[in-house]
């Protein structure tokens, strides 16, 4: 085998900076991935068993880190489906994977607290500038894993991505292989190669980043969000418009009301004023009565 090749023919650039495992297993490829001498070498498994076989394997390599941790894309309580068939078991249990062995048969279930991947990969602190690589193996989680890290913009970090999953779903809750290549390519990785010749129900797809499709989708979620920005000024805007327009409506019922006001107010001011004549008037004319009843008086 060339060096830096794996079994399904993934030949792995050198050197490398960081490469990660999620759902390692056994690590069939360790060989390999110690070929092209990685400074950092993140093994990552969830059964028990394998993982402390594994850091046996792995004890005096001081670039290599192997965890005992269930990995999934959100953090809490999950259980570990463990079944008599080799490098069987998931998080989810098995459905597809019962029809192609008839003999598989379940262990035990196993609970387990899940970390989501971020937190597993934050100490590392990968740099966009490094050659990182990434090998996902987890049945079931495959999507939920690669959205966290994508939400996180962890993802985008990756050189290659490696894919190994059913062509059709083998687990509860898993997705197709093509829905998950396609949510890559979807997501700025271009598929490079794909080999099932170890296994044509679970093969393995390769997938490189591109960096100029990442660019164009970081200009399209900022464009989303000046478009975001700008929808939400116009609602704004929208906004005071209205309540400047209530207001100004306010304003005009108040000067109508204080015209009408004005108006009552000028009649009855006249009226007043009327009043205050007619009052007058009916005063004159009774002191002319008065006046004339007393010369009459005196005229006696």
């Amino acid at each position: 085998m060339e060096e830096g090749m794996t079994n399904d023919g993934w030949q792995m650039p050198s050197p490398i900076d960081t490469l990660v495992h999620l759902g390692a297993g056994q690590c069939s490829e360790l060989e390999a991935y110690l070929s092209v001498k990685p400074a950092r070498l993140l093994l990552v498994e969830c059964d028990p068993e394998a993982a402390t076989a594994l850091q046996a394997r792995t004890a005096k390599l001081p670039n290599v880190q192997v965890l005992c941790n269930a990995v999934a894309g959100s953090a809490g309580p999950v259980v570990l489906y463990r079944y008599n068939v080799l490098g069987a078991g998931s998080l989810h249990p098995a459905t597809g994977l019962l029809q192609l062995f008839p003999g598989m048969k379940p262990l035990e279930e196993l609970p387990l607290e899940a970390l989501a991947p971020t937190t597993l990969l934050e100490p590392l602190q990968l740099a966009a500038q490094e050659e990182n690589l990434l090998v996902i193996d987890l049945p079931g989680e495959e999507l939920p894993v690669l959205q966290a890290l994508w939400d996180a913009s962890t993802l985008q970090l990756f050189n290659q991505v490696k894919l190994c999953c059913g062509r059709e779903p083998l687990y509860q809750g898993s997705a197709p292989a093509a829905q998950i290549v396609q949510w890559l390519g979807e997501h700025g990785f271009s598929l490079l190669l794909e080999e099932d010749s170890e296994d044509a129900d679970y093969p393995c797809w390769t997938l490189q980043r591109n960096h100029l499709q990442l660019h164009n989708l970081e200009l399209a979620q900022r464009l989303t969000g000046l478009e975001e920005q700008l929808q939400q000024s116009n609602q704004a805007r929208d906004e005071q418009a209205k309540l400047v327009g209530e207001g100004k409506a306010q304003l005009d019922k108040l000067r109508q009301e204080h015209e009408e006001a004005n108006k009552q107010l000028a009649e009855q001011k006249s009226l007043l004023e009327q009043s205050s004549q007619a009052k007058a008037a009916q005063e004159k004319l009774a002191a002319e009565w008065l006046a004339e009843i007393q010369q009459l008086s005196q005229a006696r």
